[in-house]
């Protein structure tokens, strides 16, 4: 029987030239196959052997060499194990690409073309390697499926990680035979180690015994899930021998055996490095506070001595070790945490590992809320709406409110009396601001589940005043376009506008043509909005004597909606025009203007050429 071993890691270049060495040579020595696996596996990469002998091989091996390139270009997924499923069976795979940045929300968005079904057993072990349980329908074709995962990343960013044609699904066996175990590879010098097998037709009992063909390989305690799903605690001694070792498990008269070229288990030297090959979950929101569980492996993980460094704006509120390989750990995420992946280092004495990208930090979901100004001794109803981030719960969500951006110092003085969800993005909540409260604005917050924190959009806060203090209410409309004239109605409360009332705005761009007093509380505004005015929101303060009114994010000015003008030009002979500036083609055939904007085109032929007309009107 001859090999293919092939090898990959996360540089191109070393794609590119093991591929040149497969196709030069192909054959490898058993030994060799495994030394290039445990280079492999070492430096962050993965190892397949492809079988010779395989009916299929001509397929199987370019579908590998074609995902293997693809990951020169593009994150790919580019090695499963095992490689082949029989039709009716159920096993644990191991995916891996080599520049994938996964996380918890690759396991939700994990497919298997075929019909094939991923199952709830799912872990991500690293950023570029994650372990699916799925089952193959006894309807799904013979042939090779493709394996998709999509991973949302920094800022809702999604990385789609494909591979084409990996899994092949094989016919259904009729003897019993082992499908997987997890994990794949194993350490010399372990005392404990706990496997998975999966196998189909099996019946596995308390009465199997399993076989790994080395005697260095010692069962330490077996536990039956199922007749086709055992739990193994495997000690690993110094003499156990290097290399890919066959699975076999007897129960009673019957023999099922691994259908892998090689073997699927593979035991390598135990001087591999202590590693995190486990967090979860893996990604948070800035504000949430999370409880997060980390698995090690060959670490030394102590109670009081263990420490766990997230980078700046994350704070570590308590750590609890389990064991030397197994933690959890408690975070709060700030306003203040960089958005986007970032490593995280776990230290014991002089013990250091790191999971590089381990976890991403998300901006939190927004929300937007009206009013925004109550008075003391009032009862104010809240209007919330989330964005479509938001998952509002009956029972399970509560509005905070807070004196300062920490969510967690709430301020005693507003009492959130109930709080109604409308559906997952709508909600009302009824306040009541004591009378004795201190005016000045206040940090809102909605929460659910005690975790996932919304904030308000563009940092927006609920301001306090007194319950006689003027204020500005509203401007009517409140937006108007760049380069529009507008005229709006100001409404106050508790004010005395009159003739002699100065309006200022927090902003440029915004200037009052003419205003008319309506009353103590109203003016009539025309306002003539400047064409390079900067687009956003502005807040308004009207000064009447001693008495200043304010109204924060009052008014938004908006940029104007554009339409493009393209002009299709035949011959070279002369130009086509614009009167205002933009369209000189020529060279420049193409604009945008403002919606409503006139613009009248000129055709200028040059001498000795003559216009022939235009051919269409204009369309859009």
């Amino acid at each position: 029987m001859t090999h293919f071993s092939t090898f990959f890691k996360k540089n191109s270049l070393v794609h590119l030239l093991f591929l040149t060495v497969l196709l030069s040579k192909i054959s490898f020595a058993t030994d060799s196959s495994i030394s290039f696996c445990e280079i492999a596996i070492l430096t962050g990469g993965s190892c397949l052997i492809l079988d010779k002998d395989n009916p299929d091989f001509a397929t199987l091996f370019p579908n590998t060499v074609l995902n293997i390139l693809l990951n020169s270009l593009q994150p790919t997924i580019t090695a499963v194990t095992p490689l082949q499923l029989p039709q009716g069976s159920t096993a644990d795979i191991l995916i891996t690409a080599p520049k994938a940045h996964f996380n918890s929300t690759s396991l939700a968005n994990l497919n298997l073309s075929g019909g094939i079904v991923v199952n709830t057993g799912k872990a991500v072990l690293s950023p570029i390697q994650l372990i699916a349980n799925v089952s193959v329908p006894t309807t799904t074709p013979v042939g090779f499926y493709d394996i998709t995962a999509k991973t949302t990343l920094a800022d809702n960013q999604t990385e789609t990680v494909s591979g084409r044609q990996l899994l092949q699904v094989i016919p259904a066996s009729l003897q019993p035979i082992i499908l997987s175990v997890t994990p794949l590879v194993v350490s010399r010098n372990t005392e404990s180690t706990r496997l998975t097998i999966y196998g189909q037709n099996t019946h596995f009992s308390n009465q199997s015994l399993l076989d790994f063909g080395d005697a260095g390989l010692t069962v330490l305690d077996t536990v039956v899930k199922s007749p086709t799903q055992l739990q193994v605690d495997l000690n690993i001694t110094s003499t156990a021998k290097v290399g890919f070792h066959k699975v076999k498990v007897k129960t009673n008269q019957e023999l099922a055996k691994d259908i892998q070229p090689l073997g699927l288990l593979q035991v390598f030297e135990s001087n591999q490095p202590p590693a995190l090959i486990y967090l979860q979950p893996a990604q948070g929101r800035q504000w949430e506070t999370l409880s997060i569980n980390l698995l090690g492996k060959d670490t030394h993980f102590v109670q009081g001595e263990t420490t766990v460094n997230w980078g700046d704006g994350i704070q570590v509120v308590q750590t609890t070790v389990s064991s030397p390989t197994e933690l959890t750990v408690v975070v709060t995420l700030t306003s203040e945490a960089l958005l986007g992946p970032r490593d995280v280092f776990v230290t014991t004495g002089a013990e250091t590992v790191v999971f590089t990208n381990g976890f991403a930090v998300f901006s939190p979901a927004t929300i937007n809320f009206t009013p925004k100004v109550g008075k003391t001794g009032e009862t104010v109803t809240l209007t919330i709406q989330g964005d479509d981030q938001t998952q509002f719960i009956q029972g399970q969500t509560e509005l905070r409110m807070a004196t300062s951006k920490d969510i967690g110092q709430l301020d005693t003085g507003i009492i959130v009396k109930s709080l109604e969800v409308q559906n997952a993005h709508l909600a009302t909540a009824v306040i009541q601001i004591a009378n004795q409260i201190t005016p000045g604005v206040r940090y809102l917050a909605v929460v659910t589940n005690n975790k996932e924190v919304m904030i308000p959009a563009n940092g927006e806060v609920f301001e306090v005043i007194s319950g006689n203090e003027a204020r500005v209410k509203s401007l009517e409309p409140a937006a108007a376009v760049l380069g529009e004239t507008k005229i709006v109605t100001l409404s106050g409360e508790n004010t005395h506008f009159n003739a002699q009332s100065v309006i200022k705005w927090s902003g440029s761009g915004i200037y009052v043509n003419t205003y008319q007093v309506l009353s103590d509380n109203e003016i009539q505004l025309t306002l003539m909005i400047d064409n390079n005015a900067p687009v956003g929101t502005q807040g308004i303060q009207v000064i009447t004597g001693t008495e200043t009114a304010n109204l924060a994010n009052a008014f938004t000015l908006l940029a104007p909606e554009q339409m493009e003008i393209v002009v299709n030009k035949r011959g070279n002979h002369g130009q086509v025009m614009s009167n205002l500036a933009g369209i000189q083609c020529g060279e420049d055939c193409t604009h945008r203007y403002a919606k409503g904007t006139v613009i009248v085109l000129t055709a200028e032929p040059d001498p000795e050429a003559r216009f022939s007309g235009w051919e269409a009107t204009c369309r859009g």
